[in-house]
């Protein structure tokens, strides 16, 4: 899984505004992992400041209040609304996007995901984008979840890894891969993950057993990469007008 280089950006709405065509996604994270998560308080809504209150851990609840802060701050870089003035809504599956609002052009879409104190938060102009982040601590898991979530050729190679810090990369790499697809489909866990797999075919990720339902397997581009040494991440994003997709990572700055 190749480390990205990230382009560091302000993390300030007022910074400026920043372009996004329909054929990109930037991916957001923090340069470090959070500290005190209070200065975003003031931009998150009731209803998540509620939830942040009913994390058990602190550390979790810390995660959470610093993604949720980053998303709104990281929508703003492309709108002239302030981050406390996003509003969130859900689709029918669940999959929270962006309340729209009378009239509006060129509407951003997001997907968030957030793990071992870290986050990351796809933008695009796409409704389809997905993103899912996994911690080093979870290679340790896989050689219970690989075969819950492997299709058969993808399980005939798990088995066929050298050893098992191979064998739990592989894993972790197909289930980022399809937490993000799944994600970008909109459904989350309610797929299947053992009916459908990837292939890494010439340098690039692609859905080499689709879901039966998939009516475009080979529109969707997919992107496994290490955001920094001890995470796995991997983006699904689907342009509607076909093509190939470009993206960067932003890491911001306070």
């Amino acid at each position: 899984m190749p480390a990205i280089d990230a382009t560091l950006m302000p993390l300030a709405a007022e910074a400026g505004r920043l372009p996004l065509a329909h054929s990109e996604a930037h991916v957001w994270t923090l340069a470090d992992t959070p500290g005190d998560p209070a200065r975003y308080l003031p931009v998150l809504d009731a209803g998540e400041r509620a939830r942040a209150t009913r994390f058990k851990f602190e550390t979790r609840r810390r995660e959470y209040i610093a993604a949720h802060g980053l998303l709104r701050v990281a929508l703003s870089r492309y709108d002239g609304r302030p981050p406390a003035a996003w509003r969130f809504t859900a689709e029918p599956g669940g999959r929270p996007i962006v309340a729209g609002r009378a009239g509006e052009t060129n509407h951003l879409f997001f997907s968030l995901s957030h793990a071992a104190g870290r986050a990351l938060v796809a933008i695009a102009r796409e409704p389809a984008i997905g993103i899912d982040l996994e911690g080093d601590a979870s290679l340790a898991r896989m050689a219970e979840v690989a075969p819950r979530i492997l299709t058969p050729r993808e399980a005939a190679e798990w088995k066929r890894a050298p050893d098992a810090t191979a064998a739990a990369r592989f894993a972790l790499a197909r289930w980022t891969l399809k937490e993000a697809y799944a994600k970008g489909r909109g459904l989350g866990l309610k797929l299947d993950f053992s009916r459908f797999g990837f292939a890494e075919i010439e340098g690039a990720w692609r859905l080499d057993a689709p879901p039966a339902d998939e009516a475009r397997p080979g529109a969707w581009r997919f992107f496994s990469f290490a955001p920094w040494p001890t995470a796995h991440a991997a983006l699904a994003m689907r342009p509607a007008r076909g093509g190939d997709v470009a993206w960067r990572l932003l890491r911001v700055t306070p």
